[in-house]
């Protein structure tokens, strides 16, 4: 029997750009049901969520493909929300998003990709080490930088939106080409493998993509 996966996005379901590459990284039978944290809104509700000052800043997509950004102060509520509709009827939940959130509270094993990654980059880095970071947008790449650094790593933060071609996404981690990074890590589950590819391409560095990393861990758990 197909074991039962919630996704919860922060922008609109079904995210078809993001959970059937997901999947290809899983083995064993499952059956996912979505939701969004934005799901019955439409842009005008949306963009009253937008961030204001000093707000932390969240990207993600409407179901049409158009980017928004969000404050994280909105969606905190919206994702609990949408863990306490699928959680009566899935047996895990995967949050698509990397973004750091206060605790959820989950009665089913709850896959939050910011800790996965985070820790995975710390442990490969070492104490000290330099690495590479793509965010999706400006506003996030000081607080990126910021966290990065109180993990004890040397971080360069450059900004590239998901939400457009890959080989623009490259041109922006060109940066990183014959710096002393040790790995480049794409922080957010919006970056496909296509954009990892380019990426590689164009800063010959080693490269972790968040949406391979949370499939290759949902494909553990099951």
């Amino acid at each position: 029997m197909a074991t039962r996966v919630g996704m919860i996005t922060i922008g609109q379901s079904p995210r078809q750009d993001v959970v059937p590459e997901v999947l290809r990284l899983v083995r064993r039978p499952l059956e996912t049901v979505e939701a969004g944290a934005l799901d019955g809104l439409d842009l005008g509700a949306v963009r009253a969520l937008a961030p204001g000052a000093g707000d932390e800043t969240l990207v993600t997509r409407m179901r049409d493909g158009s980017e928004v950004h969000l404050a994280k102060r909105h969606m905190v509520p919206r994702i609990q929300a949408c863990i306490d509709r699928l959680a009566p009827s899935v047996e895990i939940l995967v949050l698509l998003c990397t973004g750091r959130f206060p605790e959820f509270h989950s009665p089913r094993p709850f896959l939050e990709p910011q800790a996965l990654v985070d820790r995975i980059v710390q442990s490969l880095a070492g104490p000290g080490g330099a690495v590479g970071v793509l965010v999706p947008g400006a506003a996030q790449v000081a607080s990126s930088r910021a966290k990065t650094a109180g993990y004890g790593l040397v971080p360069t933060v450059v900004a590239a939106s998901p939400y457009t071609r890959p080989e623009e996404v490259g041109r922006a981690a060109a940066v990183f080409r014959g710096s002393d990074v040790k790995l480049v890590v794409m922080h957010c589950i919006g970056y496909d493998a296509a954009m990892r590819d380019a990426v590689r391409r164009a800063c010959e560095k080693p490269v972790l993509l968040a949406r391979s990393l949370v499939g290759k861990i949902l494909d553990e758990m099951l």
